[in-house]
């Protein structure tokens, strides 16, 4: 999972994850709204969600979220 803002008009930003699932298991939005909700404040919550095979990273263990935004975030 990796956790990441995206702009937002009227809140400047809101918070998106993007989520790599276990091999053989699925996830909706839904599933992760719901997790969320039970074990985070509600400003956390994620208001978007991607589903990846993989998350971007350098070198194979740094994440790069600044892709991760500017594929996802639609500015």
């Amino acid at each position: 999972v990796a956790v990441f803002g995206c702009p937002d008009e009227e809140k400047g930003e809101i918070p998106a994850a993007a989520v790599v699932p276990r091999p053989g298991s699925t996830i909706t939005h839904e599933d992760i709204v719901l997790f969320a909700r039970n074990h985070l404040a509600g400003y956390k919550i994620p208001r978007k969600t991607i589903i990846m095979d993989s998350l971007p990273r350098v070198s194979g263990w740094k994440l790069l979220r600044r892709e991760l935004r500017d594929q996802f975030c639609i500015r």
